[in-house]
């Protein structure tokens, strides 16, 4: 739960001392809340993904962070309208094959060092 509060806690207590509470007062109340509601939804991504980290294998958490760049890489395509190169495409490939090298791989027997 630390994690997902901690950047809540210091960006809103560095905000308030850089701003001042007059500042922050007359942003409106819109906006605010408009911060607020980010900030709560960003608290909780924090926390399940502090939570599903810590029930998931090494291997899992590996495979998650390697297939963001390649999901980033798609999304700026498909949303952004970014150009599709060659280095794109390649980078992309690989990493899925990479990840599904990774995910075929045999786990080793429960008890046995693996070598």
């Amino acid at each position: 739960m630390s994690i997902s509060l901690t950047g809540t806690v210091i960006l809103g207590t560095m905000g308030l001392v850089i701003l001042g509470p007059e500042r922050i007062h007359s942003a409106g109340f819109d906006l605010l809340a408009d911060s607020l509601t980010a900030g709560t939804f960003n608290a909780a991504a924090f926390l399940t993904l502090g939570k599903s980290l810590q029930l998931i294998t090494v291997n899992r958490s590996n495979l998650l962070a390697a297939s963001q760049t390649a999901m980033a890489a798609t999304a700026g395509v498909l949303i952004f309208a970014e150009p599709v190169t060659a280095p794109l495409v390649v980078g992309v490939v690989l990493t899925f094959l990479g990840m599904s090298l990774l995910k075929g791989s045999p786990r080793p027997a429960e008890g046995h060092a693996g070598t």
